[in-house]
């Protein structure tokens, strides 16, 4: 659930129509024969731009990634496959005058990137971490940008958002801190506040990311939970926890819900490698949802998106 500018409710689900009840048999609506792997579906909302149609009203565009279980693209659904609802308080209005188009993401990514170097993180659980971030860099595309932030006790901005990759590799190379205590909430806050910005000087144009890397529970932030909500909401940036280990699971998957973002998790270091690059694969494509919202939603104040997808496997 995301609090933001406009109140409405997305659900995305396999109906054939805004009449149908939520309680009859649905019918299969994303059937691919030549897929044996998607048992399981995960949705995000990663952004929710808001413009003015012409005449004035709120025209909204979620970008909505739409993976199976192991993170690969799920590129076959239609509009059929989406329910869309705007909500107003307690009232509920479905609505079927929506677009709906799948596009390959051209925006540039402004990504920070926040590294856990607390006194519980082994030699090598730093040496996968670090390598996993290097295989993500190398994913990116020319124009897309990265910040490191590295954490312990303090929490340190190691460079300007750069797509110069020797820059951004020197940045995760350089380890200046002292290997202490869990700063993982205010890791985050200092990355959005970096974001903001960027796009304060007009760089409208890139898609504002955080991941965020733990292996334990944050002890030490003088930020809360509450406080990085509503930042990531108002700056429209979804946070990507990453947990290895004895992680505070629980609230890193409430991050994950609460900004539109995923969390992944493991406990053997070796696999974190892997986890960035499917979070690489989020980050490239995205069904876009447009629709205008009724000047009754503006005078609200704030936002509760919510996207599930109804699913039937293929396997039988």
């Amino acid at each position: 659930m995301r609090y933001l500018l406009f109140t409405l409710t997305i659900f995305v689900a396999a109906f054939l129509s805004c009449d149908r009840d939520e309680g009859l048999l649905l019918q299969r609506r994303y059937v691919n024969l030549e897929d044996s792997i998607t048992a399981s579906i995960f949705v995000n909302i990663a952004r929710v731009v808001n413009e003015f149609d012409g005449r004035g009203d709120p025209l909204l565009n979620a970008s909505v990634s739409v993976t199976n279980q192991l993170g690969m693209e799920v590129k076959d659904l239609s509009k059929v496959n989406f329910r869309l609802h705007h909500a107003y308080g307690d009232d509920t209005m479905c609505d079927e005058n929506f677009k709906l188009s799948y596009e390959e993401e051209n925006n540039p990514l402004a990504v920070v990137i926040s590294m856990d170097y607390s006194g519980s993180m082994t030699d090598d659980d730093i040496f996968h971490m670090e390598e996993a971030v290097r295989e993500f860099v190398r994913l990116l595309k020319p124009n897309d940008h990265v910040q490191i932030i590295k954490f312990s006790t303090e929490v340190m901005v190691m460079n300007s958002f750069t797509n110069d990759s020797t820059a951004i590799m020197n940045a995760i190379d350089h380890s200046p801190l002292t290997r202490t205590a869990t700063a993982f909430y205010q890791s985050i806050y200092t990355g959005l506040n970096e974001l903001r910005d960027l796009l304060t000087i007009g760089q409208h144009t890139f898609v504002p990311v955080v991941i965020a890397f733990t292996d334990g529970w944050d002890n030490v932030s003088n930020v809360g939970l509450r406080s990085l909500n509503q930042l990531s909401g108002q700056l429209q940036t979804p946070v990507y926890p990453v947990g290895l280990g004895n992680v505070d699971e629980y609230t890193m998957s409430y991050i994950a819900q609460m900004t539109g973002g995923r969390f992944f998790y493991t406990r053997q270091a070796e696999d974190v490698v892997d986890i960035f690059r499917m979070i690489s694969q989020l980050m490239g494509s995205f069904y876009q949802l447009q629709f205008v919202v009724g000047k009754k939603a503006v005078t609200s104040g704030n936002v509760r998106l919510d996207v599930s997808v109804t699913y039937e496997n293929n396997l039988g």
